[in-house]
C-alpha cells in the first residue's frame, strides 16, 4: 500500500496542476489597483515565439512562449526549453481562461502575463483609454513607463531593438523579464 501511494502522489500533483480556470478580465497595476485588460485586436492570423528569462526572489526561469491571435482570440503557450508545456492562456473579448500543466506556476495569475503582454506591444493611445484615473504611460526614447498617481513608476519596458529585444521591469511585484524574438 505504501508503495501505491509513493506511486499516486506525484500523479496527483501533476493532475492537480492541469485545472483550466475562468477569470475576470482585471490585471494588477500595483498592488492596489487592478484595471481592464484591453481587448486583443487581430483580424488576421499573426504568430510569434519568443524567449522570456523571468527573474525573480533571486531565481530565473527561462520559457519559450508560442504566441496566436486571430480573428480576436488570443492563445498563448508557455513551454519549458525541453518542450514540456507549462500553461495556456486564451483570451477572447472579455474571455479569459487558463490551464497549468505544472504545479508550481499553477499560483502564475494568467491576467498579469497577458498585461505585461499588452503594456509592452499595444499601442499607448489604445492603453490610456483602460488606464484608471492618475495613471499614465509615457515614451521617452526607447522606454515606456508606466506611472500610478503618485508619479511612481509601476512598470518599466526598455526597448533595445523594436519588438525584437525588450525587458520589462516590474518594482512593484519585484520582478524582471527579458523577452527575445525567435521568429
Amino acid at each position: 500500500m505504501q508503495k501505491i501511494r509513493k506511486l499516486l502522489f506525484p500523479l496527483l500533483l501533476v493532475l492537480a496542476g492541469c485545472a483550466q480556470t475562468p477569470s475576470d478580465n482585471l490585471a494588477w497595476l500595483d498592488k492596489t489597483q487592478k484595471y481592464s485588460l484591453p481587448s486583443f485586436h487581430c483580424e488576421k492570423l499573426t504568430e510569434k515565439q519568443q524567449l522570456l528569462t523571468f527573474h525573480a526572489d533571486g531565481k530565473q526561469l527561462n520559457l519559450i512562449v508560442l504566441t496566436s491571435c486571430d480573428k480576436g482570440r488570443l492563445t498563448v503557450l508557455g513551454l519549458l526549453p525541453t518542450g514540456t508545456r507549462v500553461f495556456t492562456l486564451n483570451k477572447e473579448g472579455d474571455k479569459v481562461t487558463s490551464e497549468t500543466n505544472l504545479p508550481f506556476v499553477s499560483s502564475v495569475n494568467p491576467n498579469q502575463i497577458l498585461s505585461d503582454m499588452a503594456l509592452s506591444s499595444f499601442v499607448v493611445g489604445d492603453l490610456t483609454s483602460v488606464m484608471p484615473n492618475g495613471y499614465r504611460i509615457r515614451q521617452e526614447g526607447n522606454k515606456r513607463i508606466i506611472v500610478n498617481s503618485e508619479g511612481d513608476i509601476v512598470e518599466e519596458i526598455v526597448y533595445l531593438d523594436g519588438l525584437k529585444l525588450m525587458q520589462i521591469n516590474n518594482p512593484v511585484f519585484d520582478y524582471k523579464i527579458s523577452i527575445k524574438s525567435l521568429d
